[in-house]
This record gives C-alpha cells, structure tokens and sequence, in this order.
C-alpha cells in the first residue's frame, strides 16, 4: 500500500512540475514551447491525466487560437466523458458548489 502511495505522490510531483515548466514557458512569450512540452507529455504516458489538456486548452484559448482549442476540447471530452466548454463560453458563469444539492454536507463530511 505504501509503495502506491509514493507511486501517486510521484505521479502528482511530475504533474505539478509539468505544469510549472508550461507556465515558466508561458511567462516568457514562448507559448509554442509549452505547447510542445505538453503535447510531448501526453504522446508519452499515453495521457491520463486532464491537466495537460486543461493547461492546453487555457494557452489555445488565450492565444486565440480556436481551431486548436477545439481540437484538443474534442480530445479532452473524449477522454475523460467530460465537457470542457466550448469557444465562446464566459469560464466565469458556471455553476458555484452550492448549487449541487448535497454535494456540500457529504464535502464536509
């Protein structure tokens, strides 16, 4: 069980410094560099994790670069039966946790 825990703690570790070397990228204006980086993570572990593809869709979409955002929202959706949102959509006027009934009192829980 121990060996598992450290095997996810790993695999949470390399998540963040993904994420970490895609924003450093980002902060520099090299957006094509974080692209790749990201890109390259999910061609080798075969892309098990949303992260990427969130970080991903964040560049695309701020960039402007719509015909990519869709793609790899298409991606994403597939992946994991999710929804990301499409194109036009305010990421700002979704749903607050309280309005998903009982989800809070088993949070707190």
């Amino acid at each position: 069980m121990a060996a598992g825990r450290r095997c996810a703690a790993r695999r949470v570790e390399e998540l963040i410094d993904l994420e970490q070397q895609a924003e450093f990228f980002v902060v520099l204006g090299q957006d094509e560099a974080a692209v790749e980086l990201l890109m390259q993570h999910l061609r080798d572990t075969g892309g098990g994790s949303p992260l990427p593809y969130l970080k991903l869709l964040e560049i695309h979409h701020r960039s402007g670069d719509r015909a990519a955002y869709e793609r790899m929202r298409v991606r994403f959706n597939q992946r994991f039966n999710a929804y990301a949102p499409e194109w036009g959509v305010d990421l700002q006027a979704g749903r607050s946790l309280e309005d998903y009934t009982g989800v809070l009192p088993r949070l707190q829980q």
